[in-house]
Parts: structure tokens; C-alpha cells; sequence
């Protein structure tokens, strides 16, 4: 959908539509991360509107904590690439869950056994879904925009 003045939407439409592709695009890069190191599950949410701490979640399931570990160091790799760096991290590979927090964006990977216990899709049931199949990681850039900032665009 194109939003623009010219469409006639609302200023209000207008500001969530360019803050959706604004950050939607490093939450696609690290859920794209994780798909490439065989992360499962991966999703992400959209919280913007529901939370005033995060605007997405990235959520990602590994098999088992050596997996774990390679996910979450993937995420970070390739978002420090954008000279993005995660403000805090949380939980370690022996604890099932790993969460990198990039202010706008949280990451949370889990161990199968450890995303089933928090059920954070349950918990959030009402977060839209951000569209993405595992597949679109190769056409994902993370590189900024033209506009500046994190990027304006998002790779469907």
C-alpha cells in the first residue's frame, strides 16, 4: 500500500506508515540472520502501537544452545554492520534464551523448550506480523538509505 499526502491520508497514517518502513527494515535484516544460521519459527512483531518501550520483536527459535549462541552472534555481525549495536543483552546460551535490545528493536531467540515456556506470540497475540519467510535473507539490505537514518524501505 502507498501512503502519501497525495493519497490523502491522515498526517497520523503518514508518520506510522514511514516509522513502520524506517524500522522494519533492520528487524527484517536480524530476523533474516537468524534464518541463515537455521533459526526456526522466525517471526517478527509489530509492537509500536502496543508497547512504548519497542517498536518490533524478533523472535527465533534454535535447536539447542550451540545454535543458540551462532543465531544471536549473526544477528549482532550483521547489524553492527549497519553500525547498529545492541543498547543491552540478556540471558546467556546456557540459559535458553538470549534477548539483544537495540531500543527499537528486541530481539529474543530461544531454545525450542524456552519459547514454548514464555509463549511471547501468545502473550503479544494482538502485535501485527511483520511479513517474512525465511527466504527473503539474500534480498534484505541493511545498508542505509538515500533518506538517511536506518533505511526507508522494506523488502517484502
Amino acid at each position: 500500500m502507498l501512503v502519501s499526502r497525495r493519497s490523502g491520508a491522515d498526517p497520523e497514517q503518514l508518520r506510522a506508515h514511514r516509522r513502520h518502513h524506517r524500522v522494519s527494515r533492520p528487524a527484517l535484516a536480524a530476523a533474516s540472520a537468524a534464518a541463515e544460521k537455521n533459526a526456526t519459527d522466525v517471526r517478527i512483531l509489530d509492537l509500536g502501537d502496543l508497547l512504548g518501550i519497542t517498536d518490533f520483536f524478533v523472535l527465533a527459535s534454535a535447536a539447542n544452545d550451540r545454535q543458540l549462541r551462532t543465531v544471536a552472534e549473526e544477528i549482532e555481525r550483521r547489524l553492527a554492520e549497519t553500525g547498529r549495536k545492541p543498547r543491552r543483552r540478556e540471558g546467556t546460551k546456557d540459559t535458553g534464551w538470549m534477548l539483544l535490545d537495540y531500543g527499537d528493536i528486541v530481539v529474543h531467540a530461544f531454545t525450542e523448550e524456552q519459547r514454548a515456556y514464555y509463549s511471547l506470540e501468545l502473550l503479544w497475540s494482538d502485535a501485527p506480523k511483520v511479513p517474512f519467510d525465511g527466504r527473503a535473507a539474500a534480498t534484505v539490505s541493511t545498508a542505509p538509505s538515500a533518506g538517511g537514518g536506518s533505511g526507508s524501505g522494506q523488502a517484502e
